[in-house]
């Protein structure tokens, strides 16, 4: 069972333990597990973005009170991944620079989130792509950009979000990654609000 968060550090619901929590559990995925050059001290991975423009989609175990999935938000007309770390990745294409379009980066889940058919994968991996999606609703965001791993491409292809590229795929650390942008549509409302619902009727039950 788990709880979610959705919010920006400092936030009365967003505690100081559990960013703690999320930050170490971004080091076991990006900088254990992928292999990615991200910058990690004592176990916590966190870098310039992560500062008080950024938007947290969380999701912590009730167990073990580790966090086991989370998702970064940021606006594009601040500072961010796409614009200022891995702009070779934009191809030919501009860094957006708009109020109206967000980041969404450092995509984490504990397990592997994107094996296999869709009723296979991973709950929290679609959990916290409807959360992001509503959220994007809630605060009249038209467009996600990210920077993320081909595999978490195809699984939001999977699960209908139809991202769109905005230049090839190059490798960053042990994966080849990519950047591309998310509408935020009726089509994406309609594929999280269905998620959202069962996610409720599954609780409830």
């Amino acid at each position: 069972m788990h709880k979610f968060f959705v919010g920006k550090r400092g936030d009365s619901h967003i505690s100081t333990d559990l960013i703690t929590a999320m930050f170490r559990q971004r080091h076991q995925v990006f900088y254990e597990r992928l292999g990615w050059d991200v910058t990690s001290r004592n176990g916590l991975e966190q870098d310039e973005f992560d500062d008080q423009n950024t938007v947290y989609v969380i999701a912590r175990n009730l167990q073990t009170r580790e966090v086991d999935a989370s998702w970064r938000l940021r606006p594009t007309n601040t500072p961010y991944m796409l614009k200022n770390t891995f702009p070779q990745l934009l191809g030919k294409a501009s860094a957006p620079n708009d109020c109206k379009t967000w980041e969404i980066s450092r995509f984490a889940v504990r397990n592997n989130p994107y094996e296999g058919s869709i009723s296979q994968m991973c709950s929290l991996s679609q959990d916290l792509f409807a959360l992001t999606v509503q959220y994007a609703v809630d605060q009249s965001i038209s467009n996600y950009v990210w920077v993320t791993s081909v595999g978490v491409e195809r699984l939001g292809t999977k699960l209908g979000y139809r991202p769109e590229r905005l230049g090839p795929p190059l490798r960053i650390g042990k994966v080849m990654s990519v950047a591309g942008r998310i509408g935020i549509d009726d089509v994406a409302h309609h594929i999280a609000m269905q998620r959202l619902t069962y996610q409720i009727a599954q609780e409830a039950a």
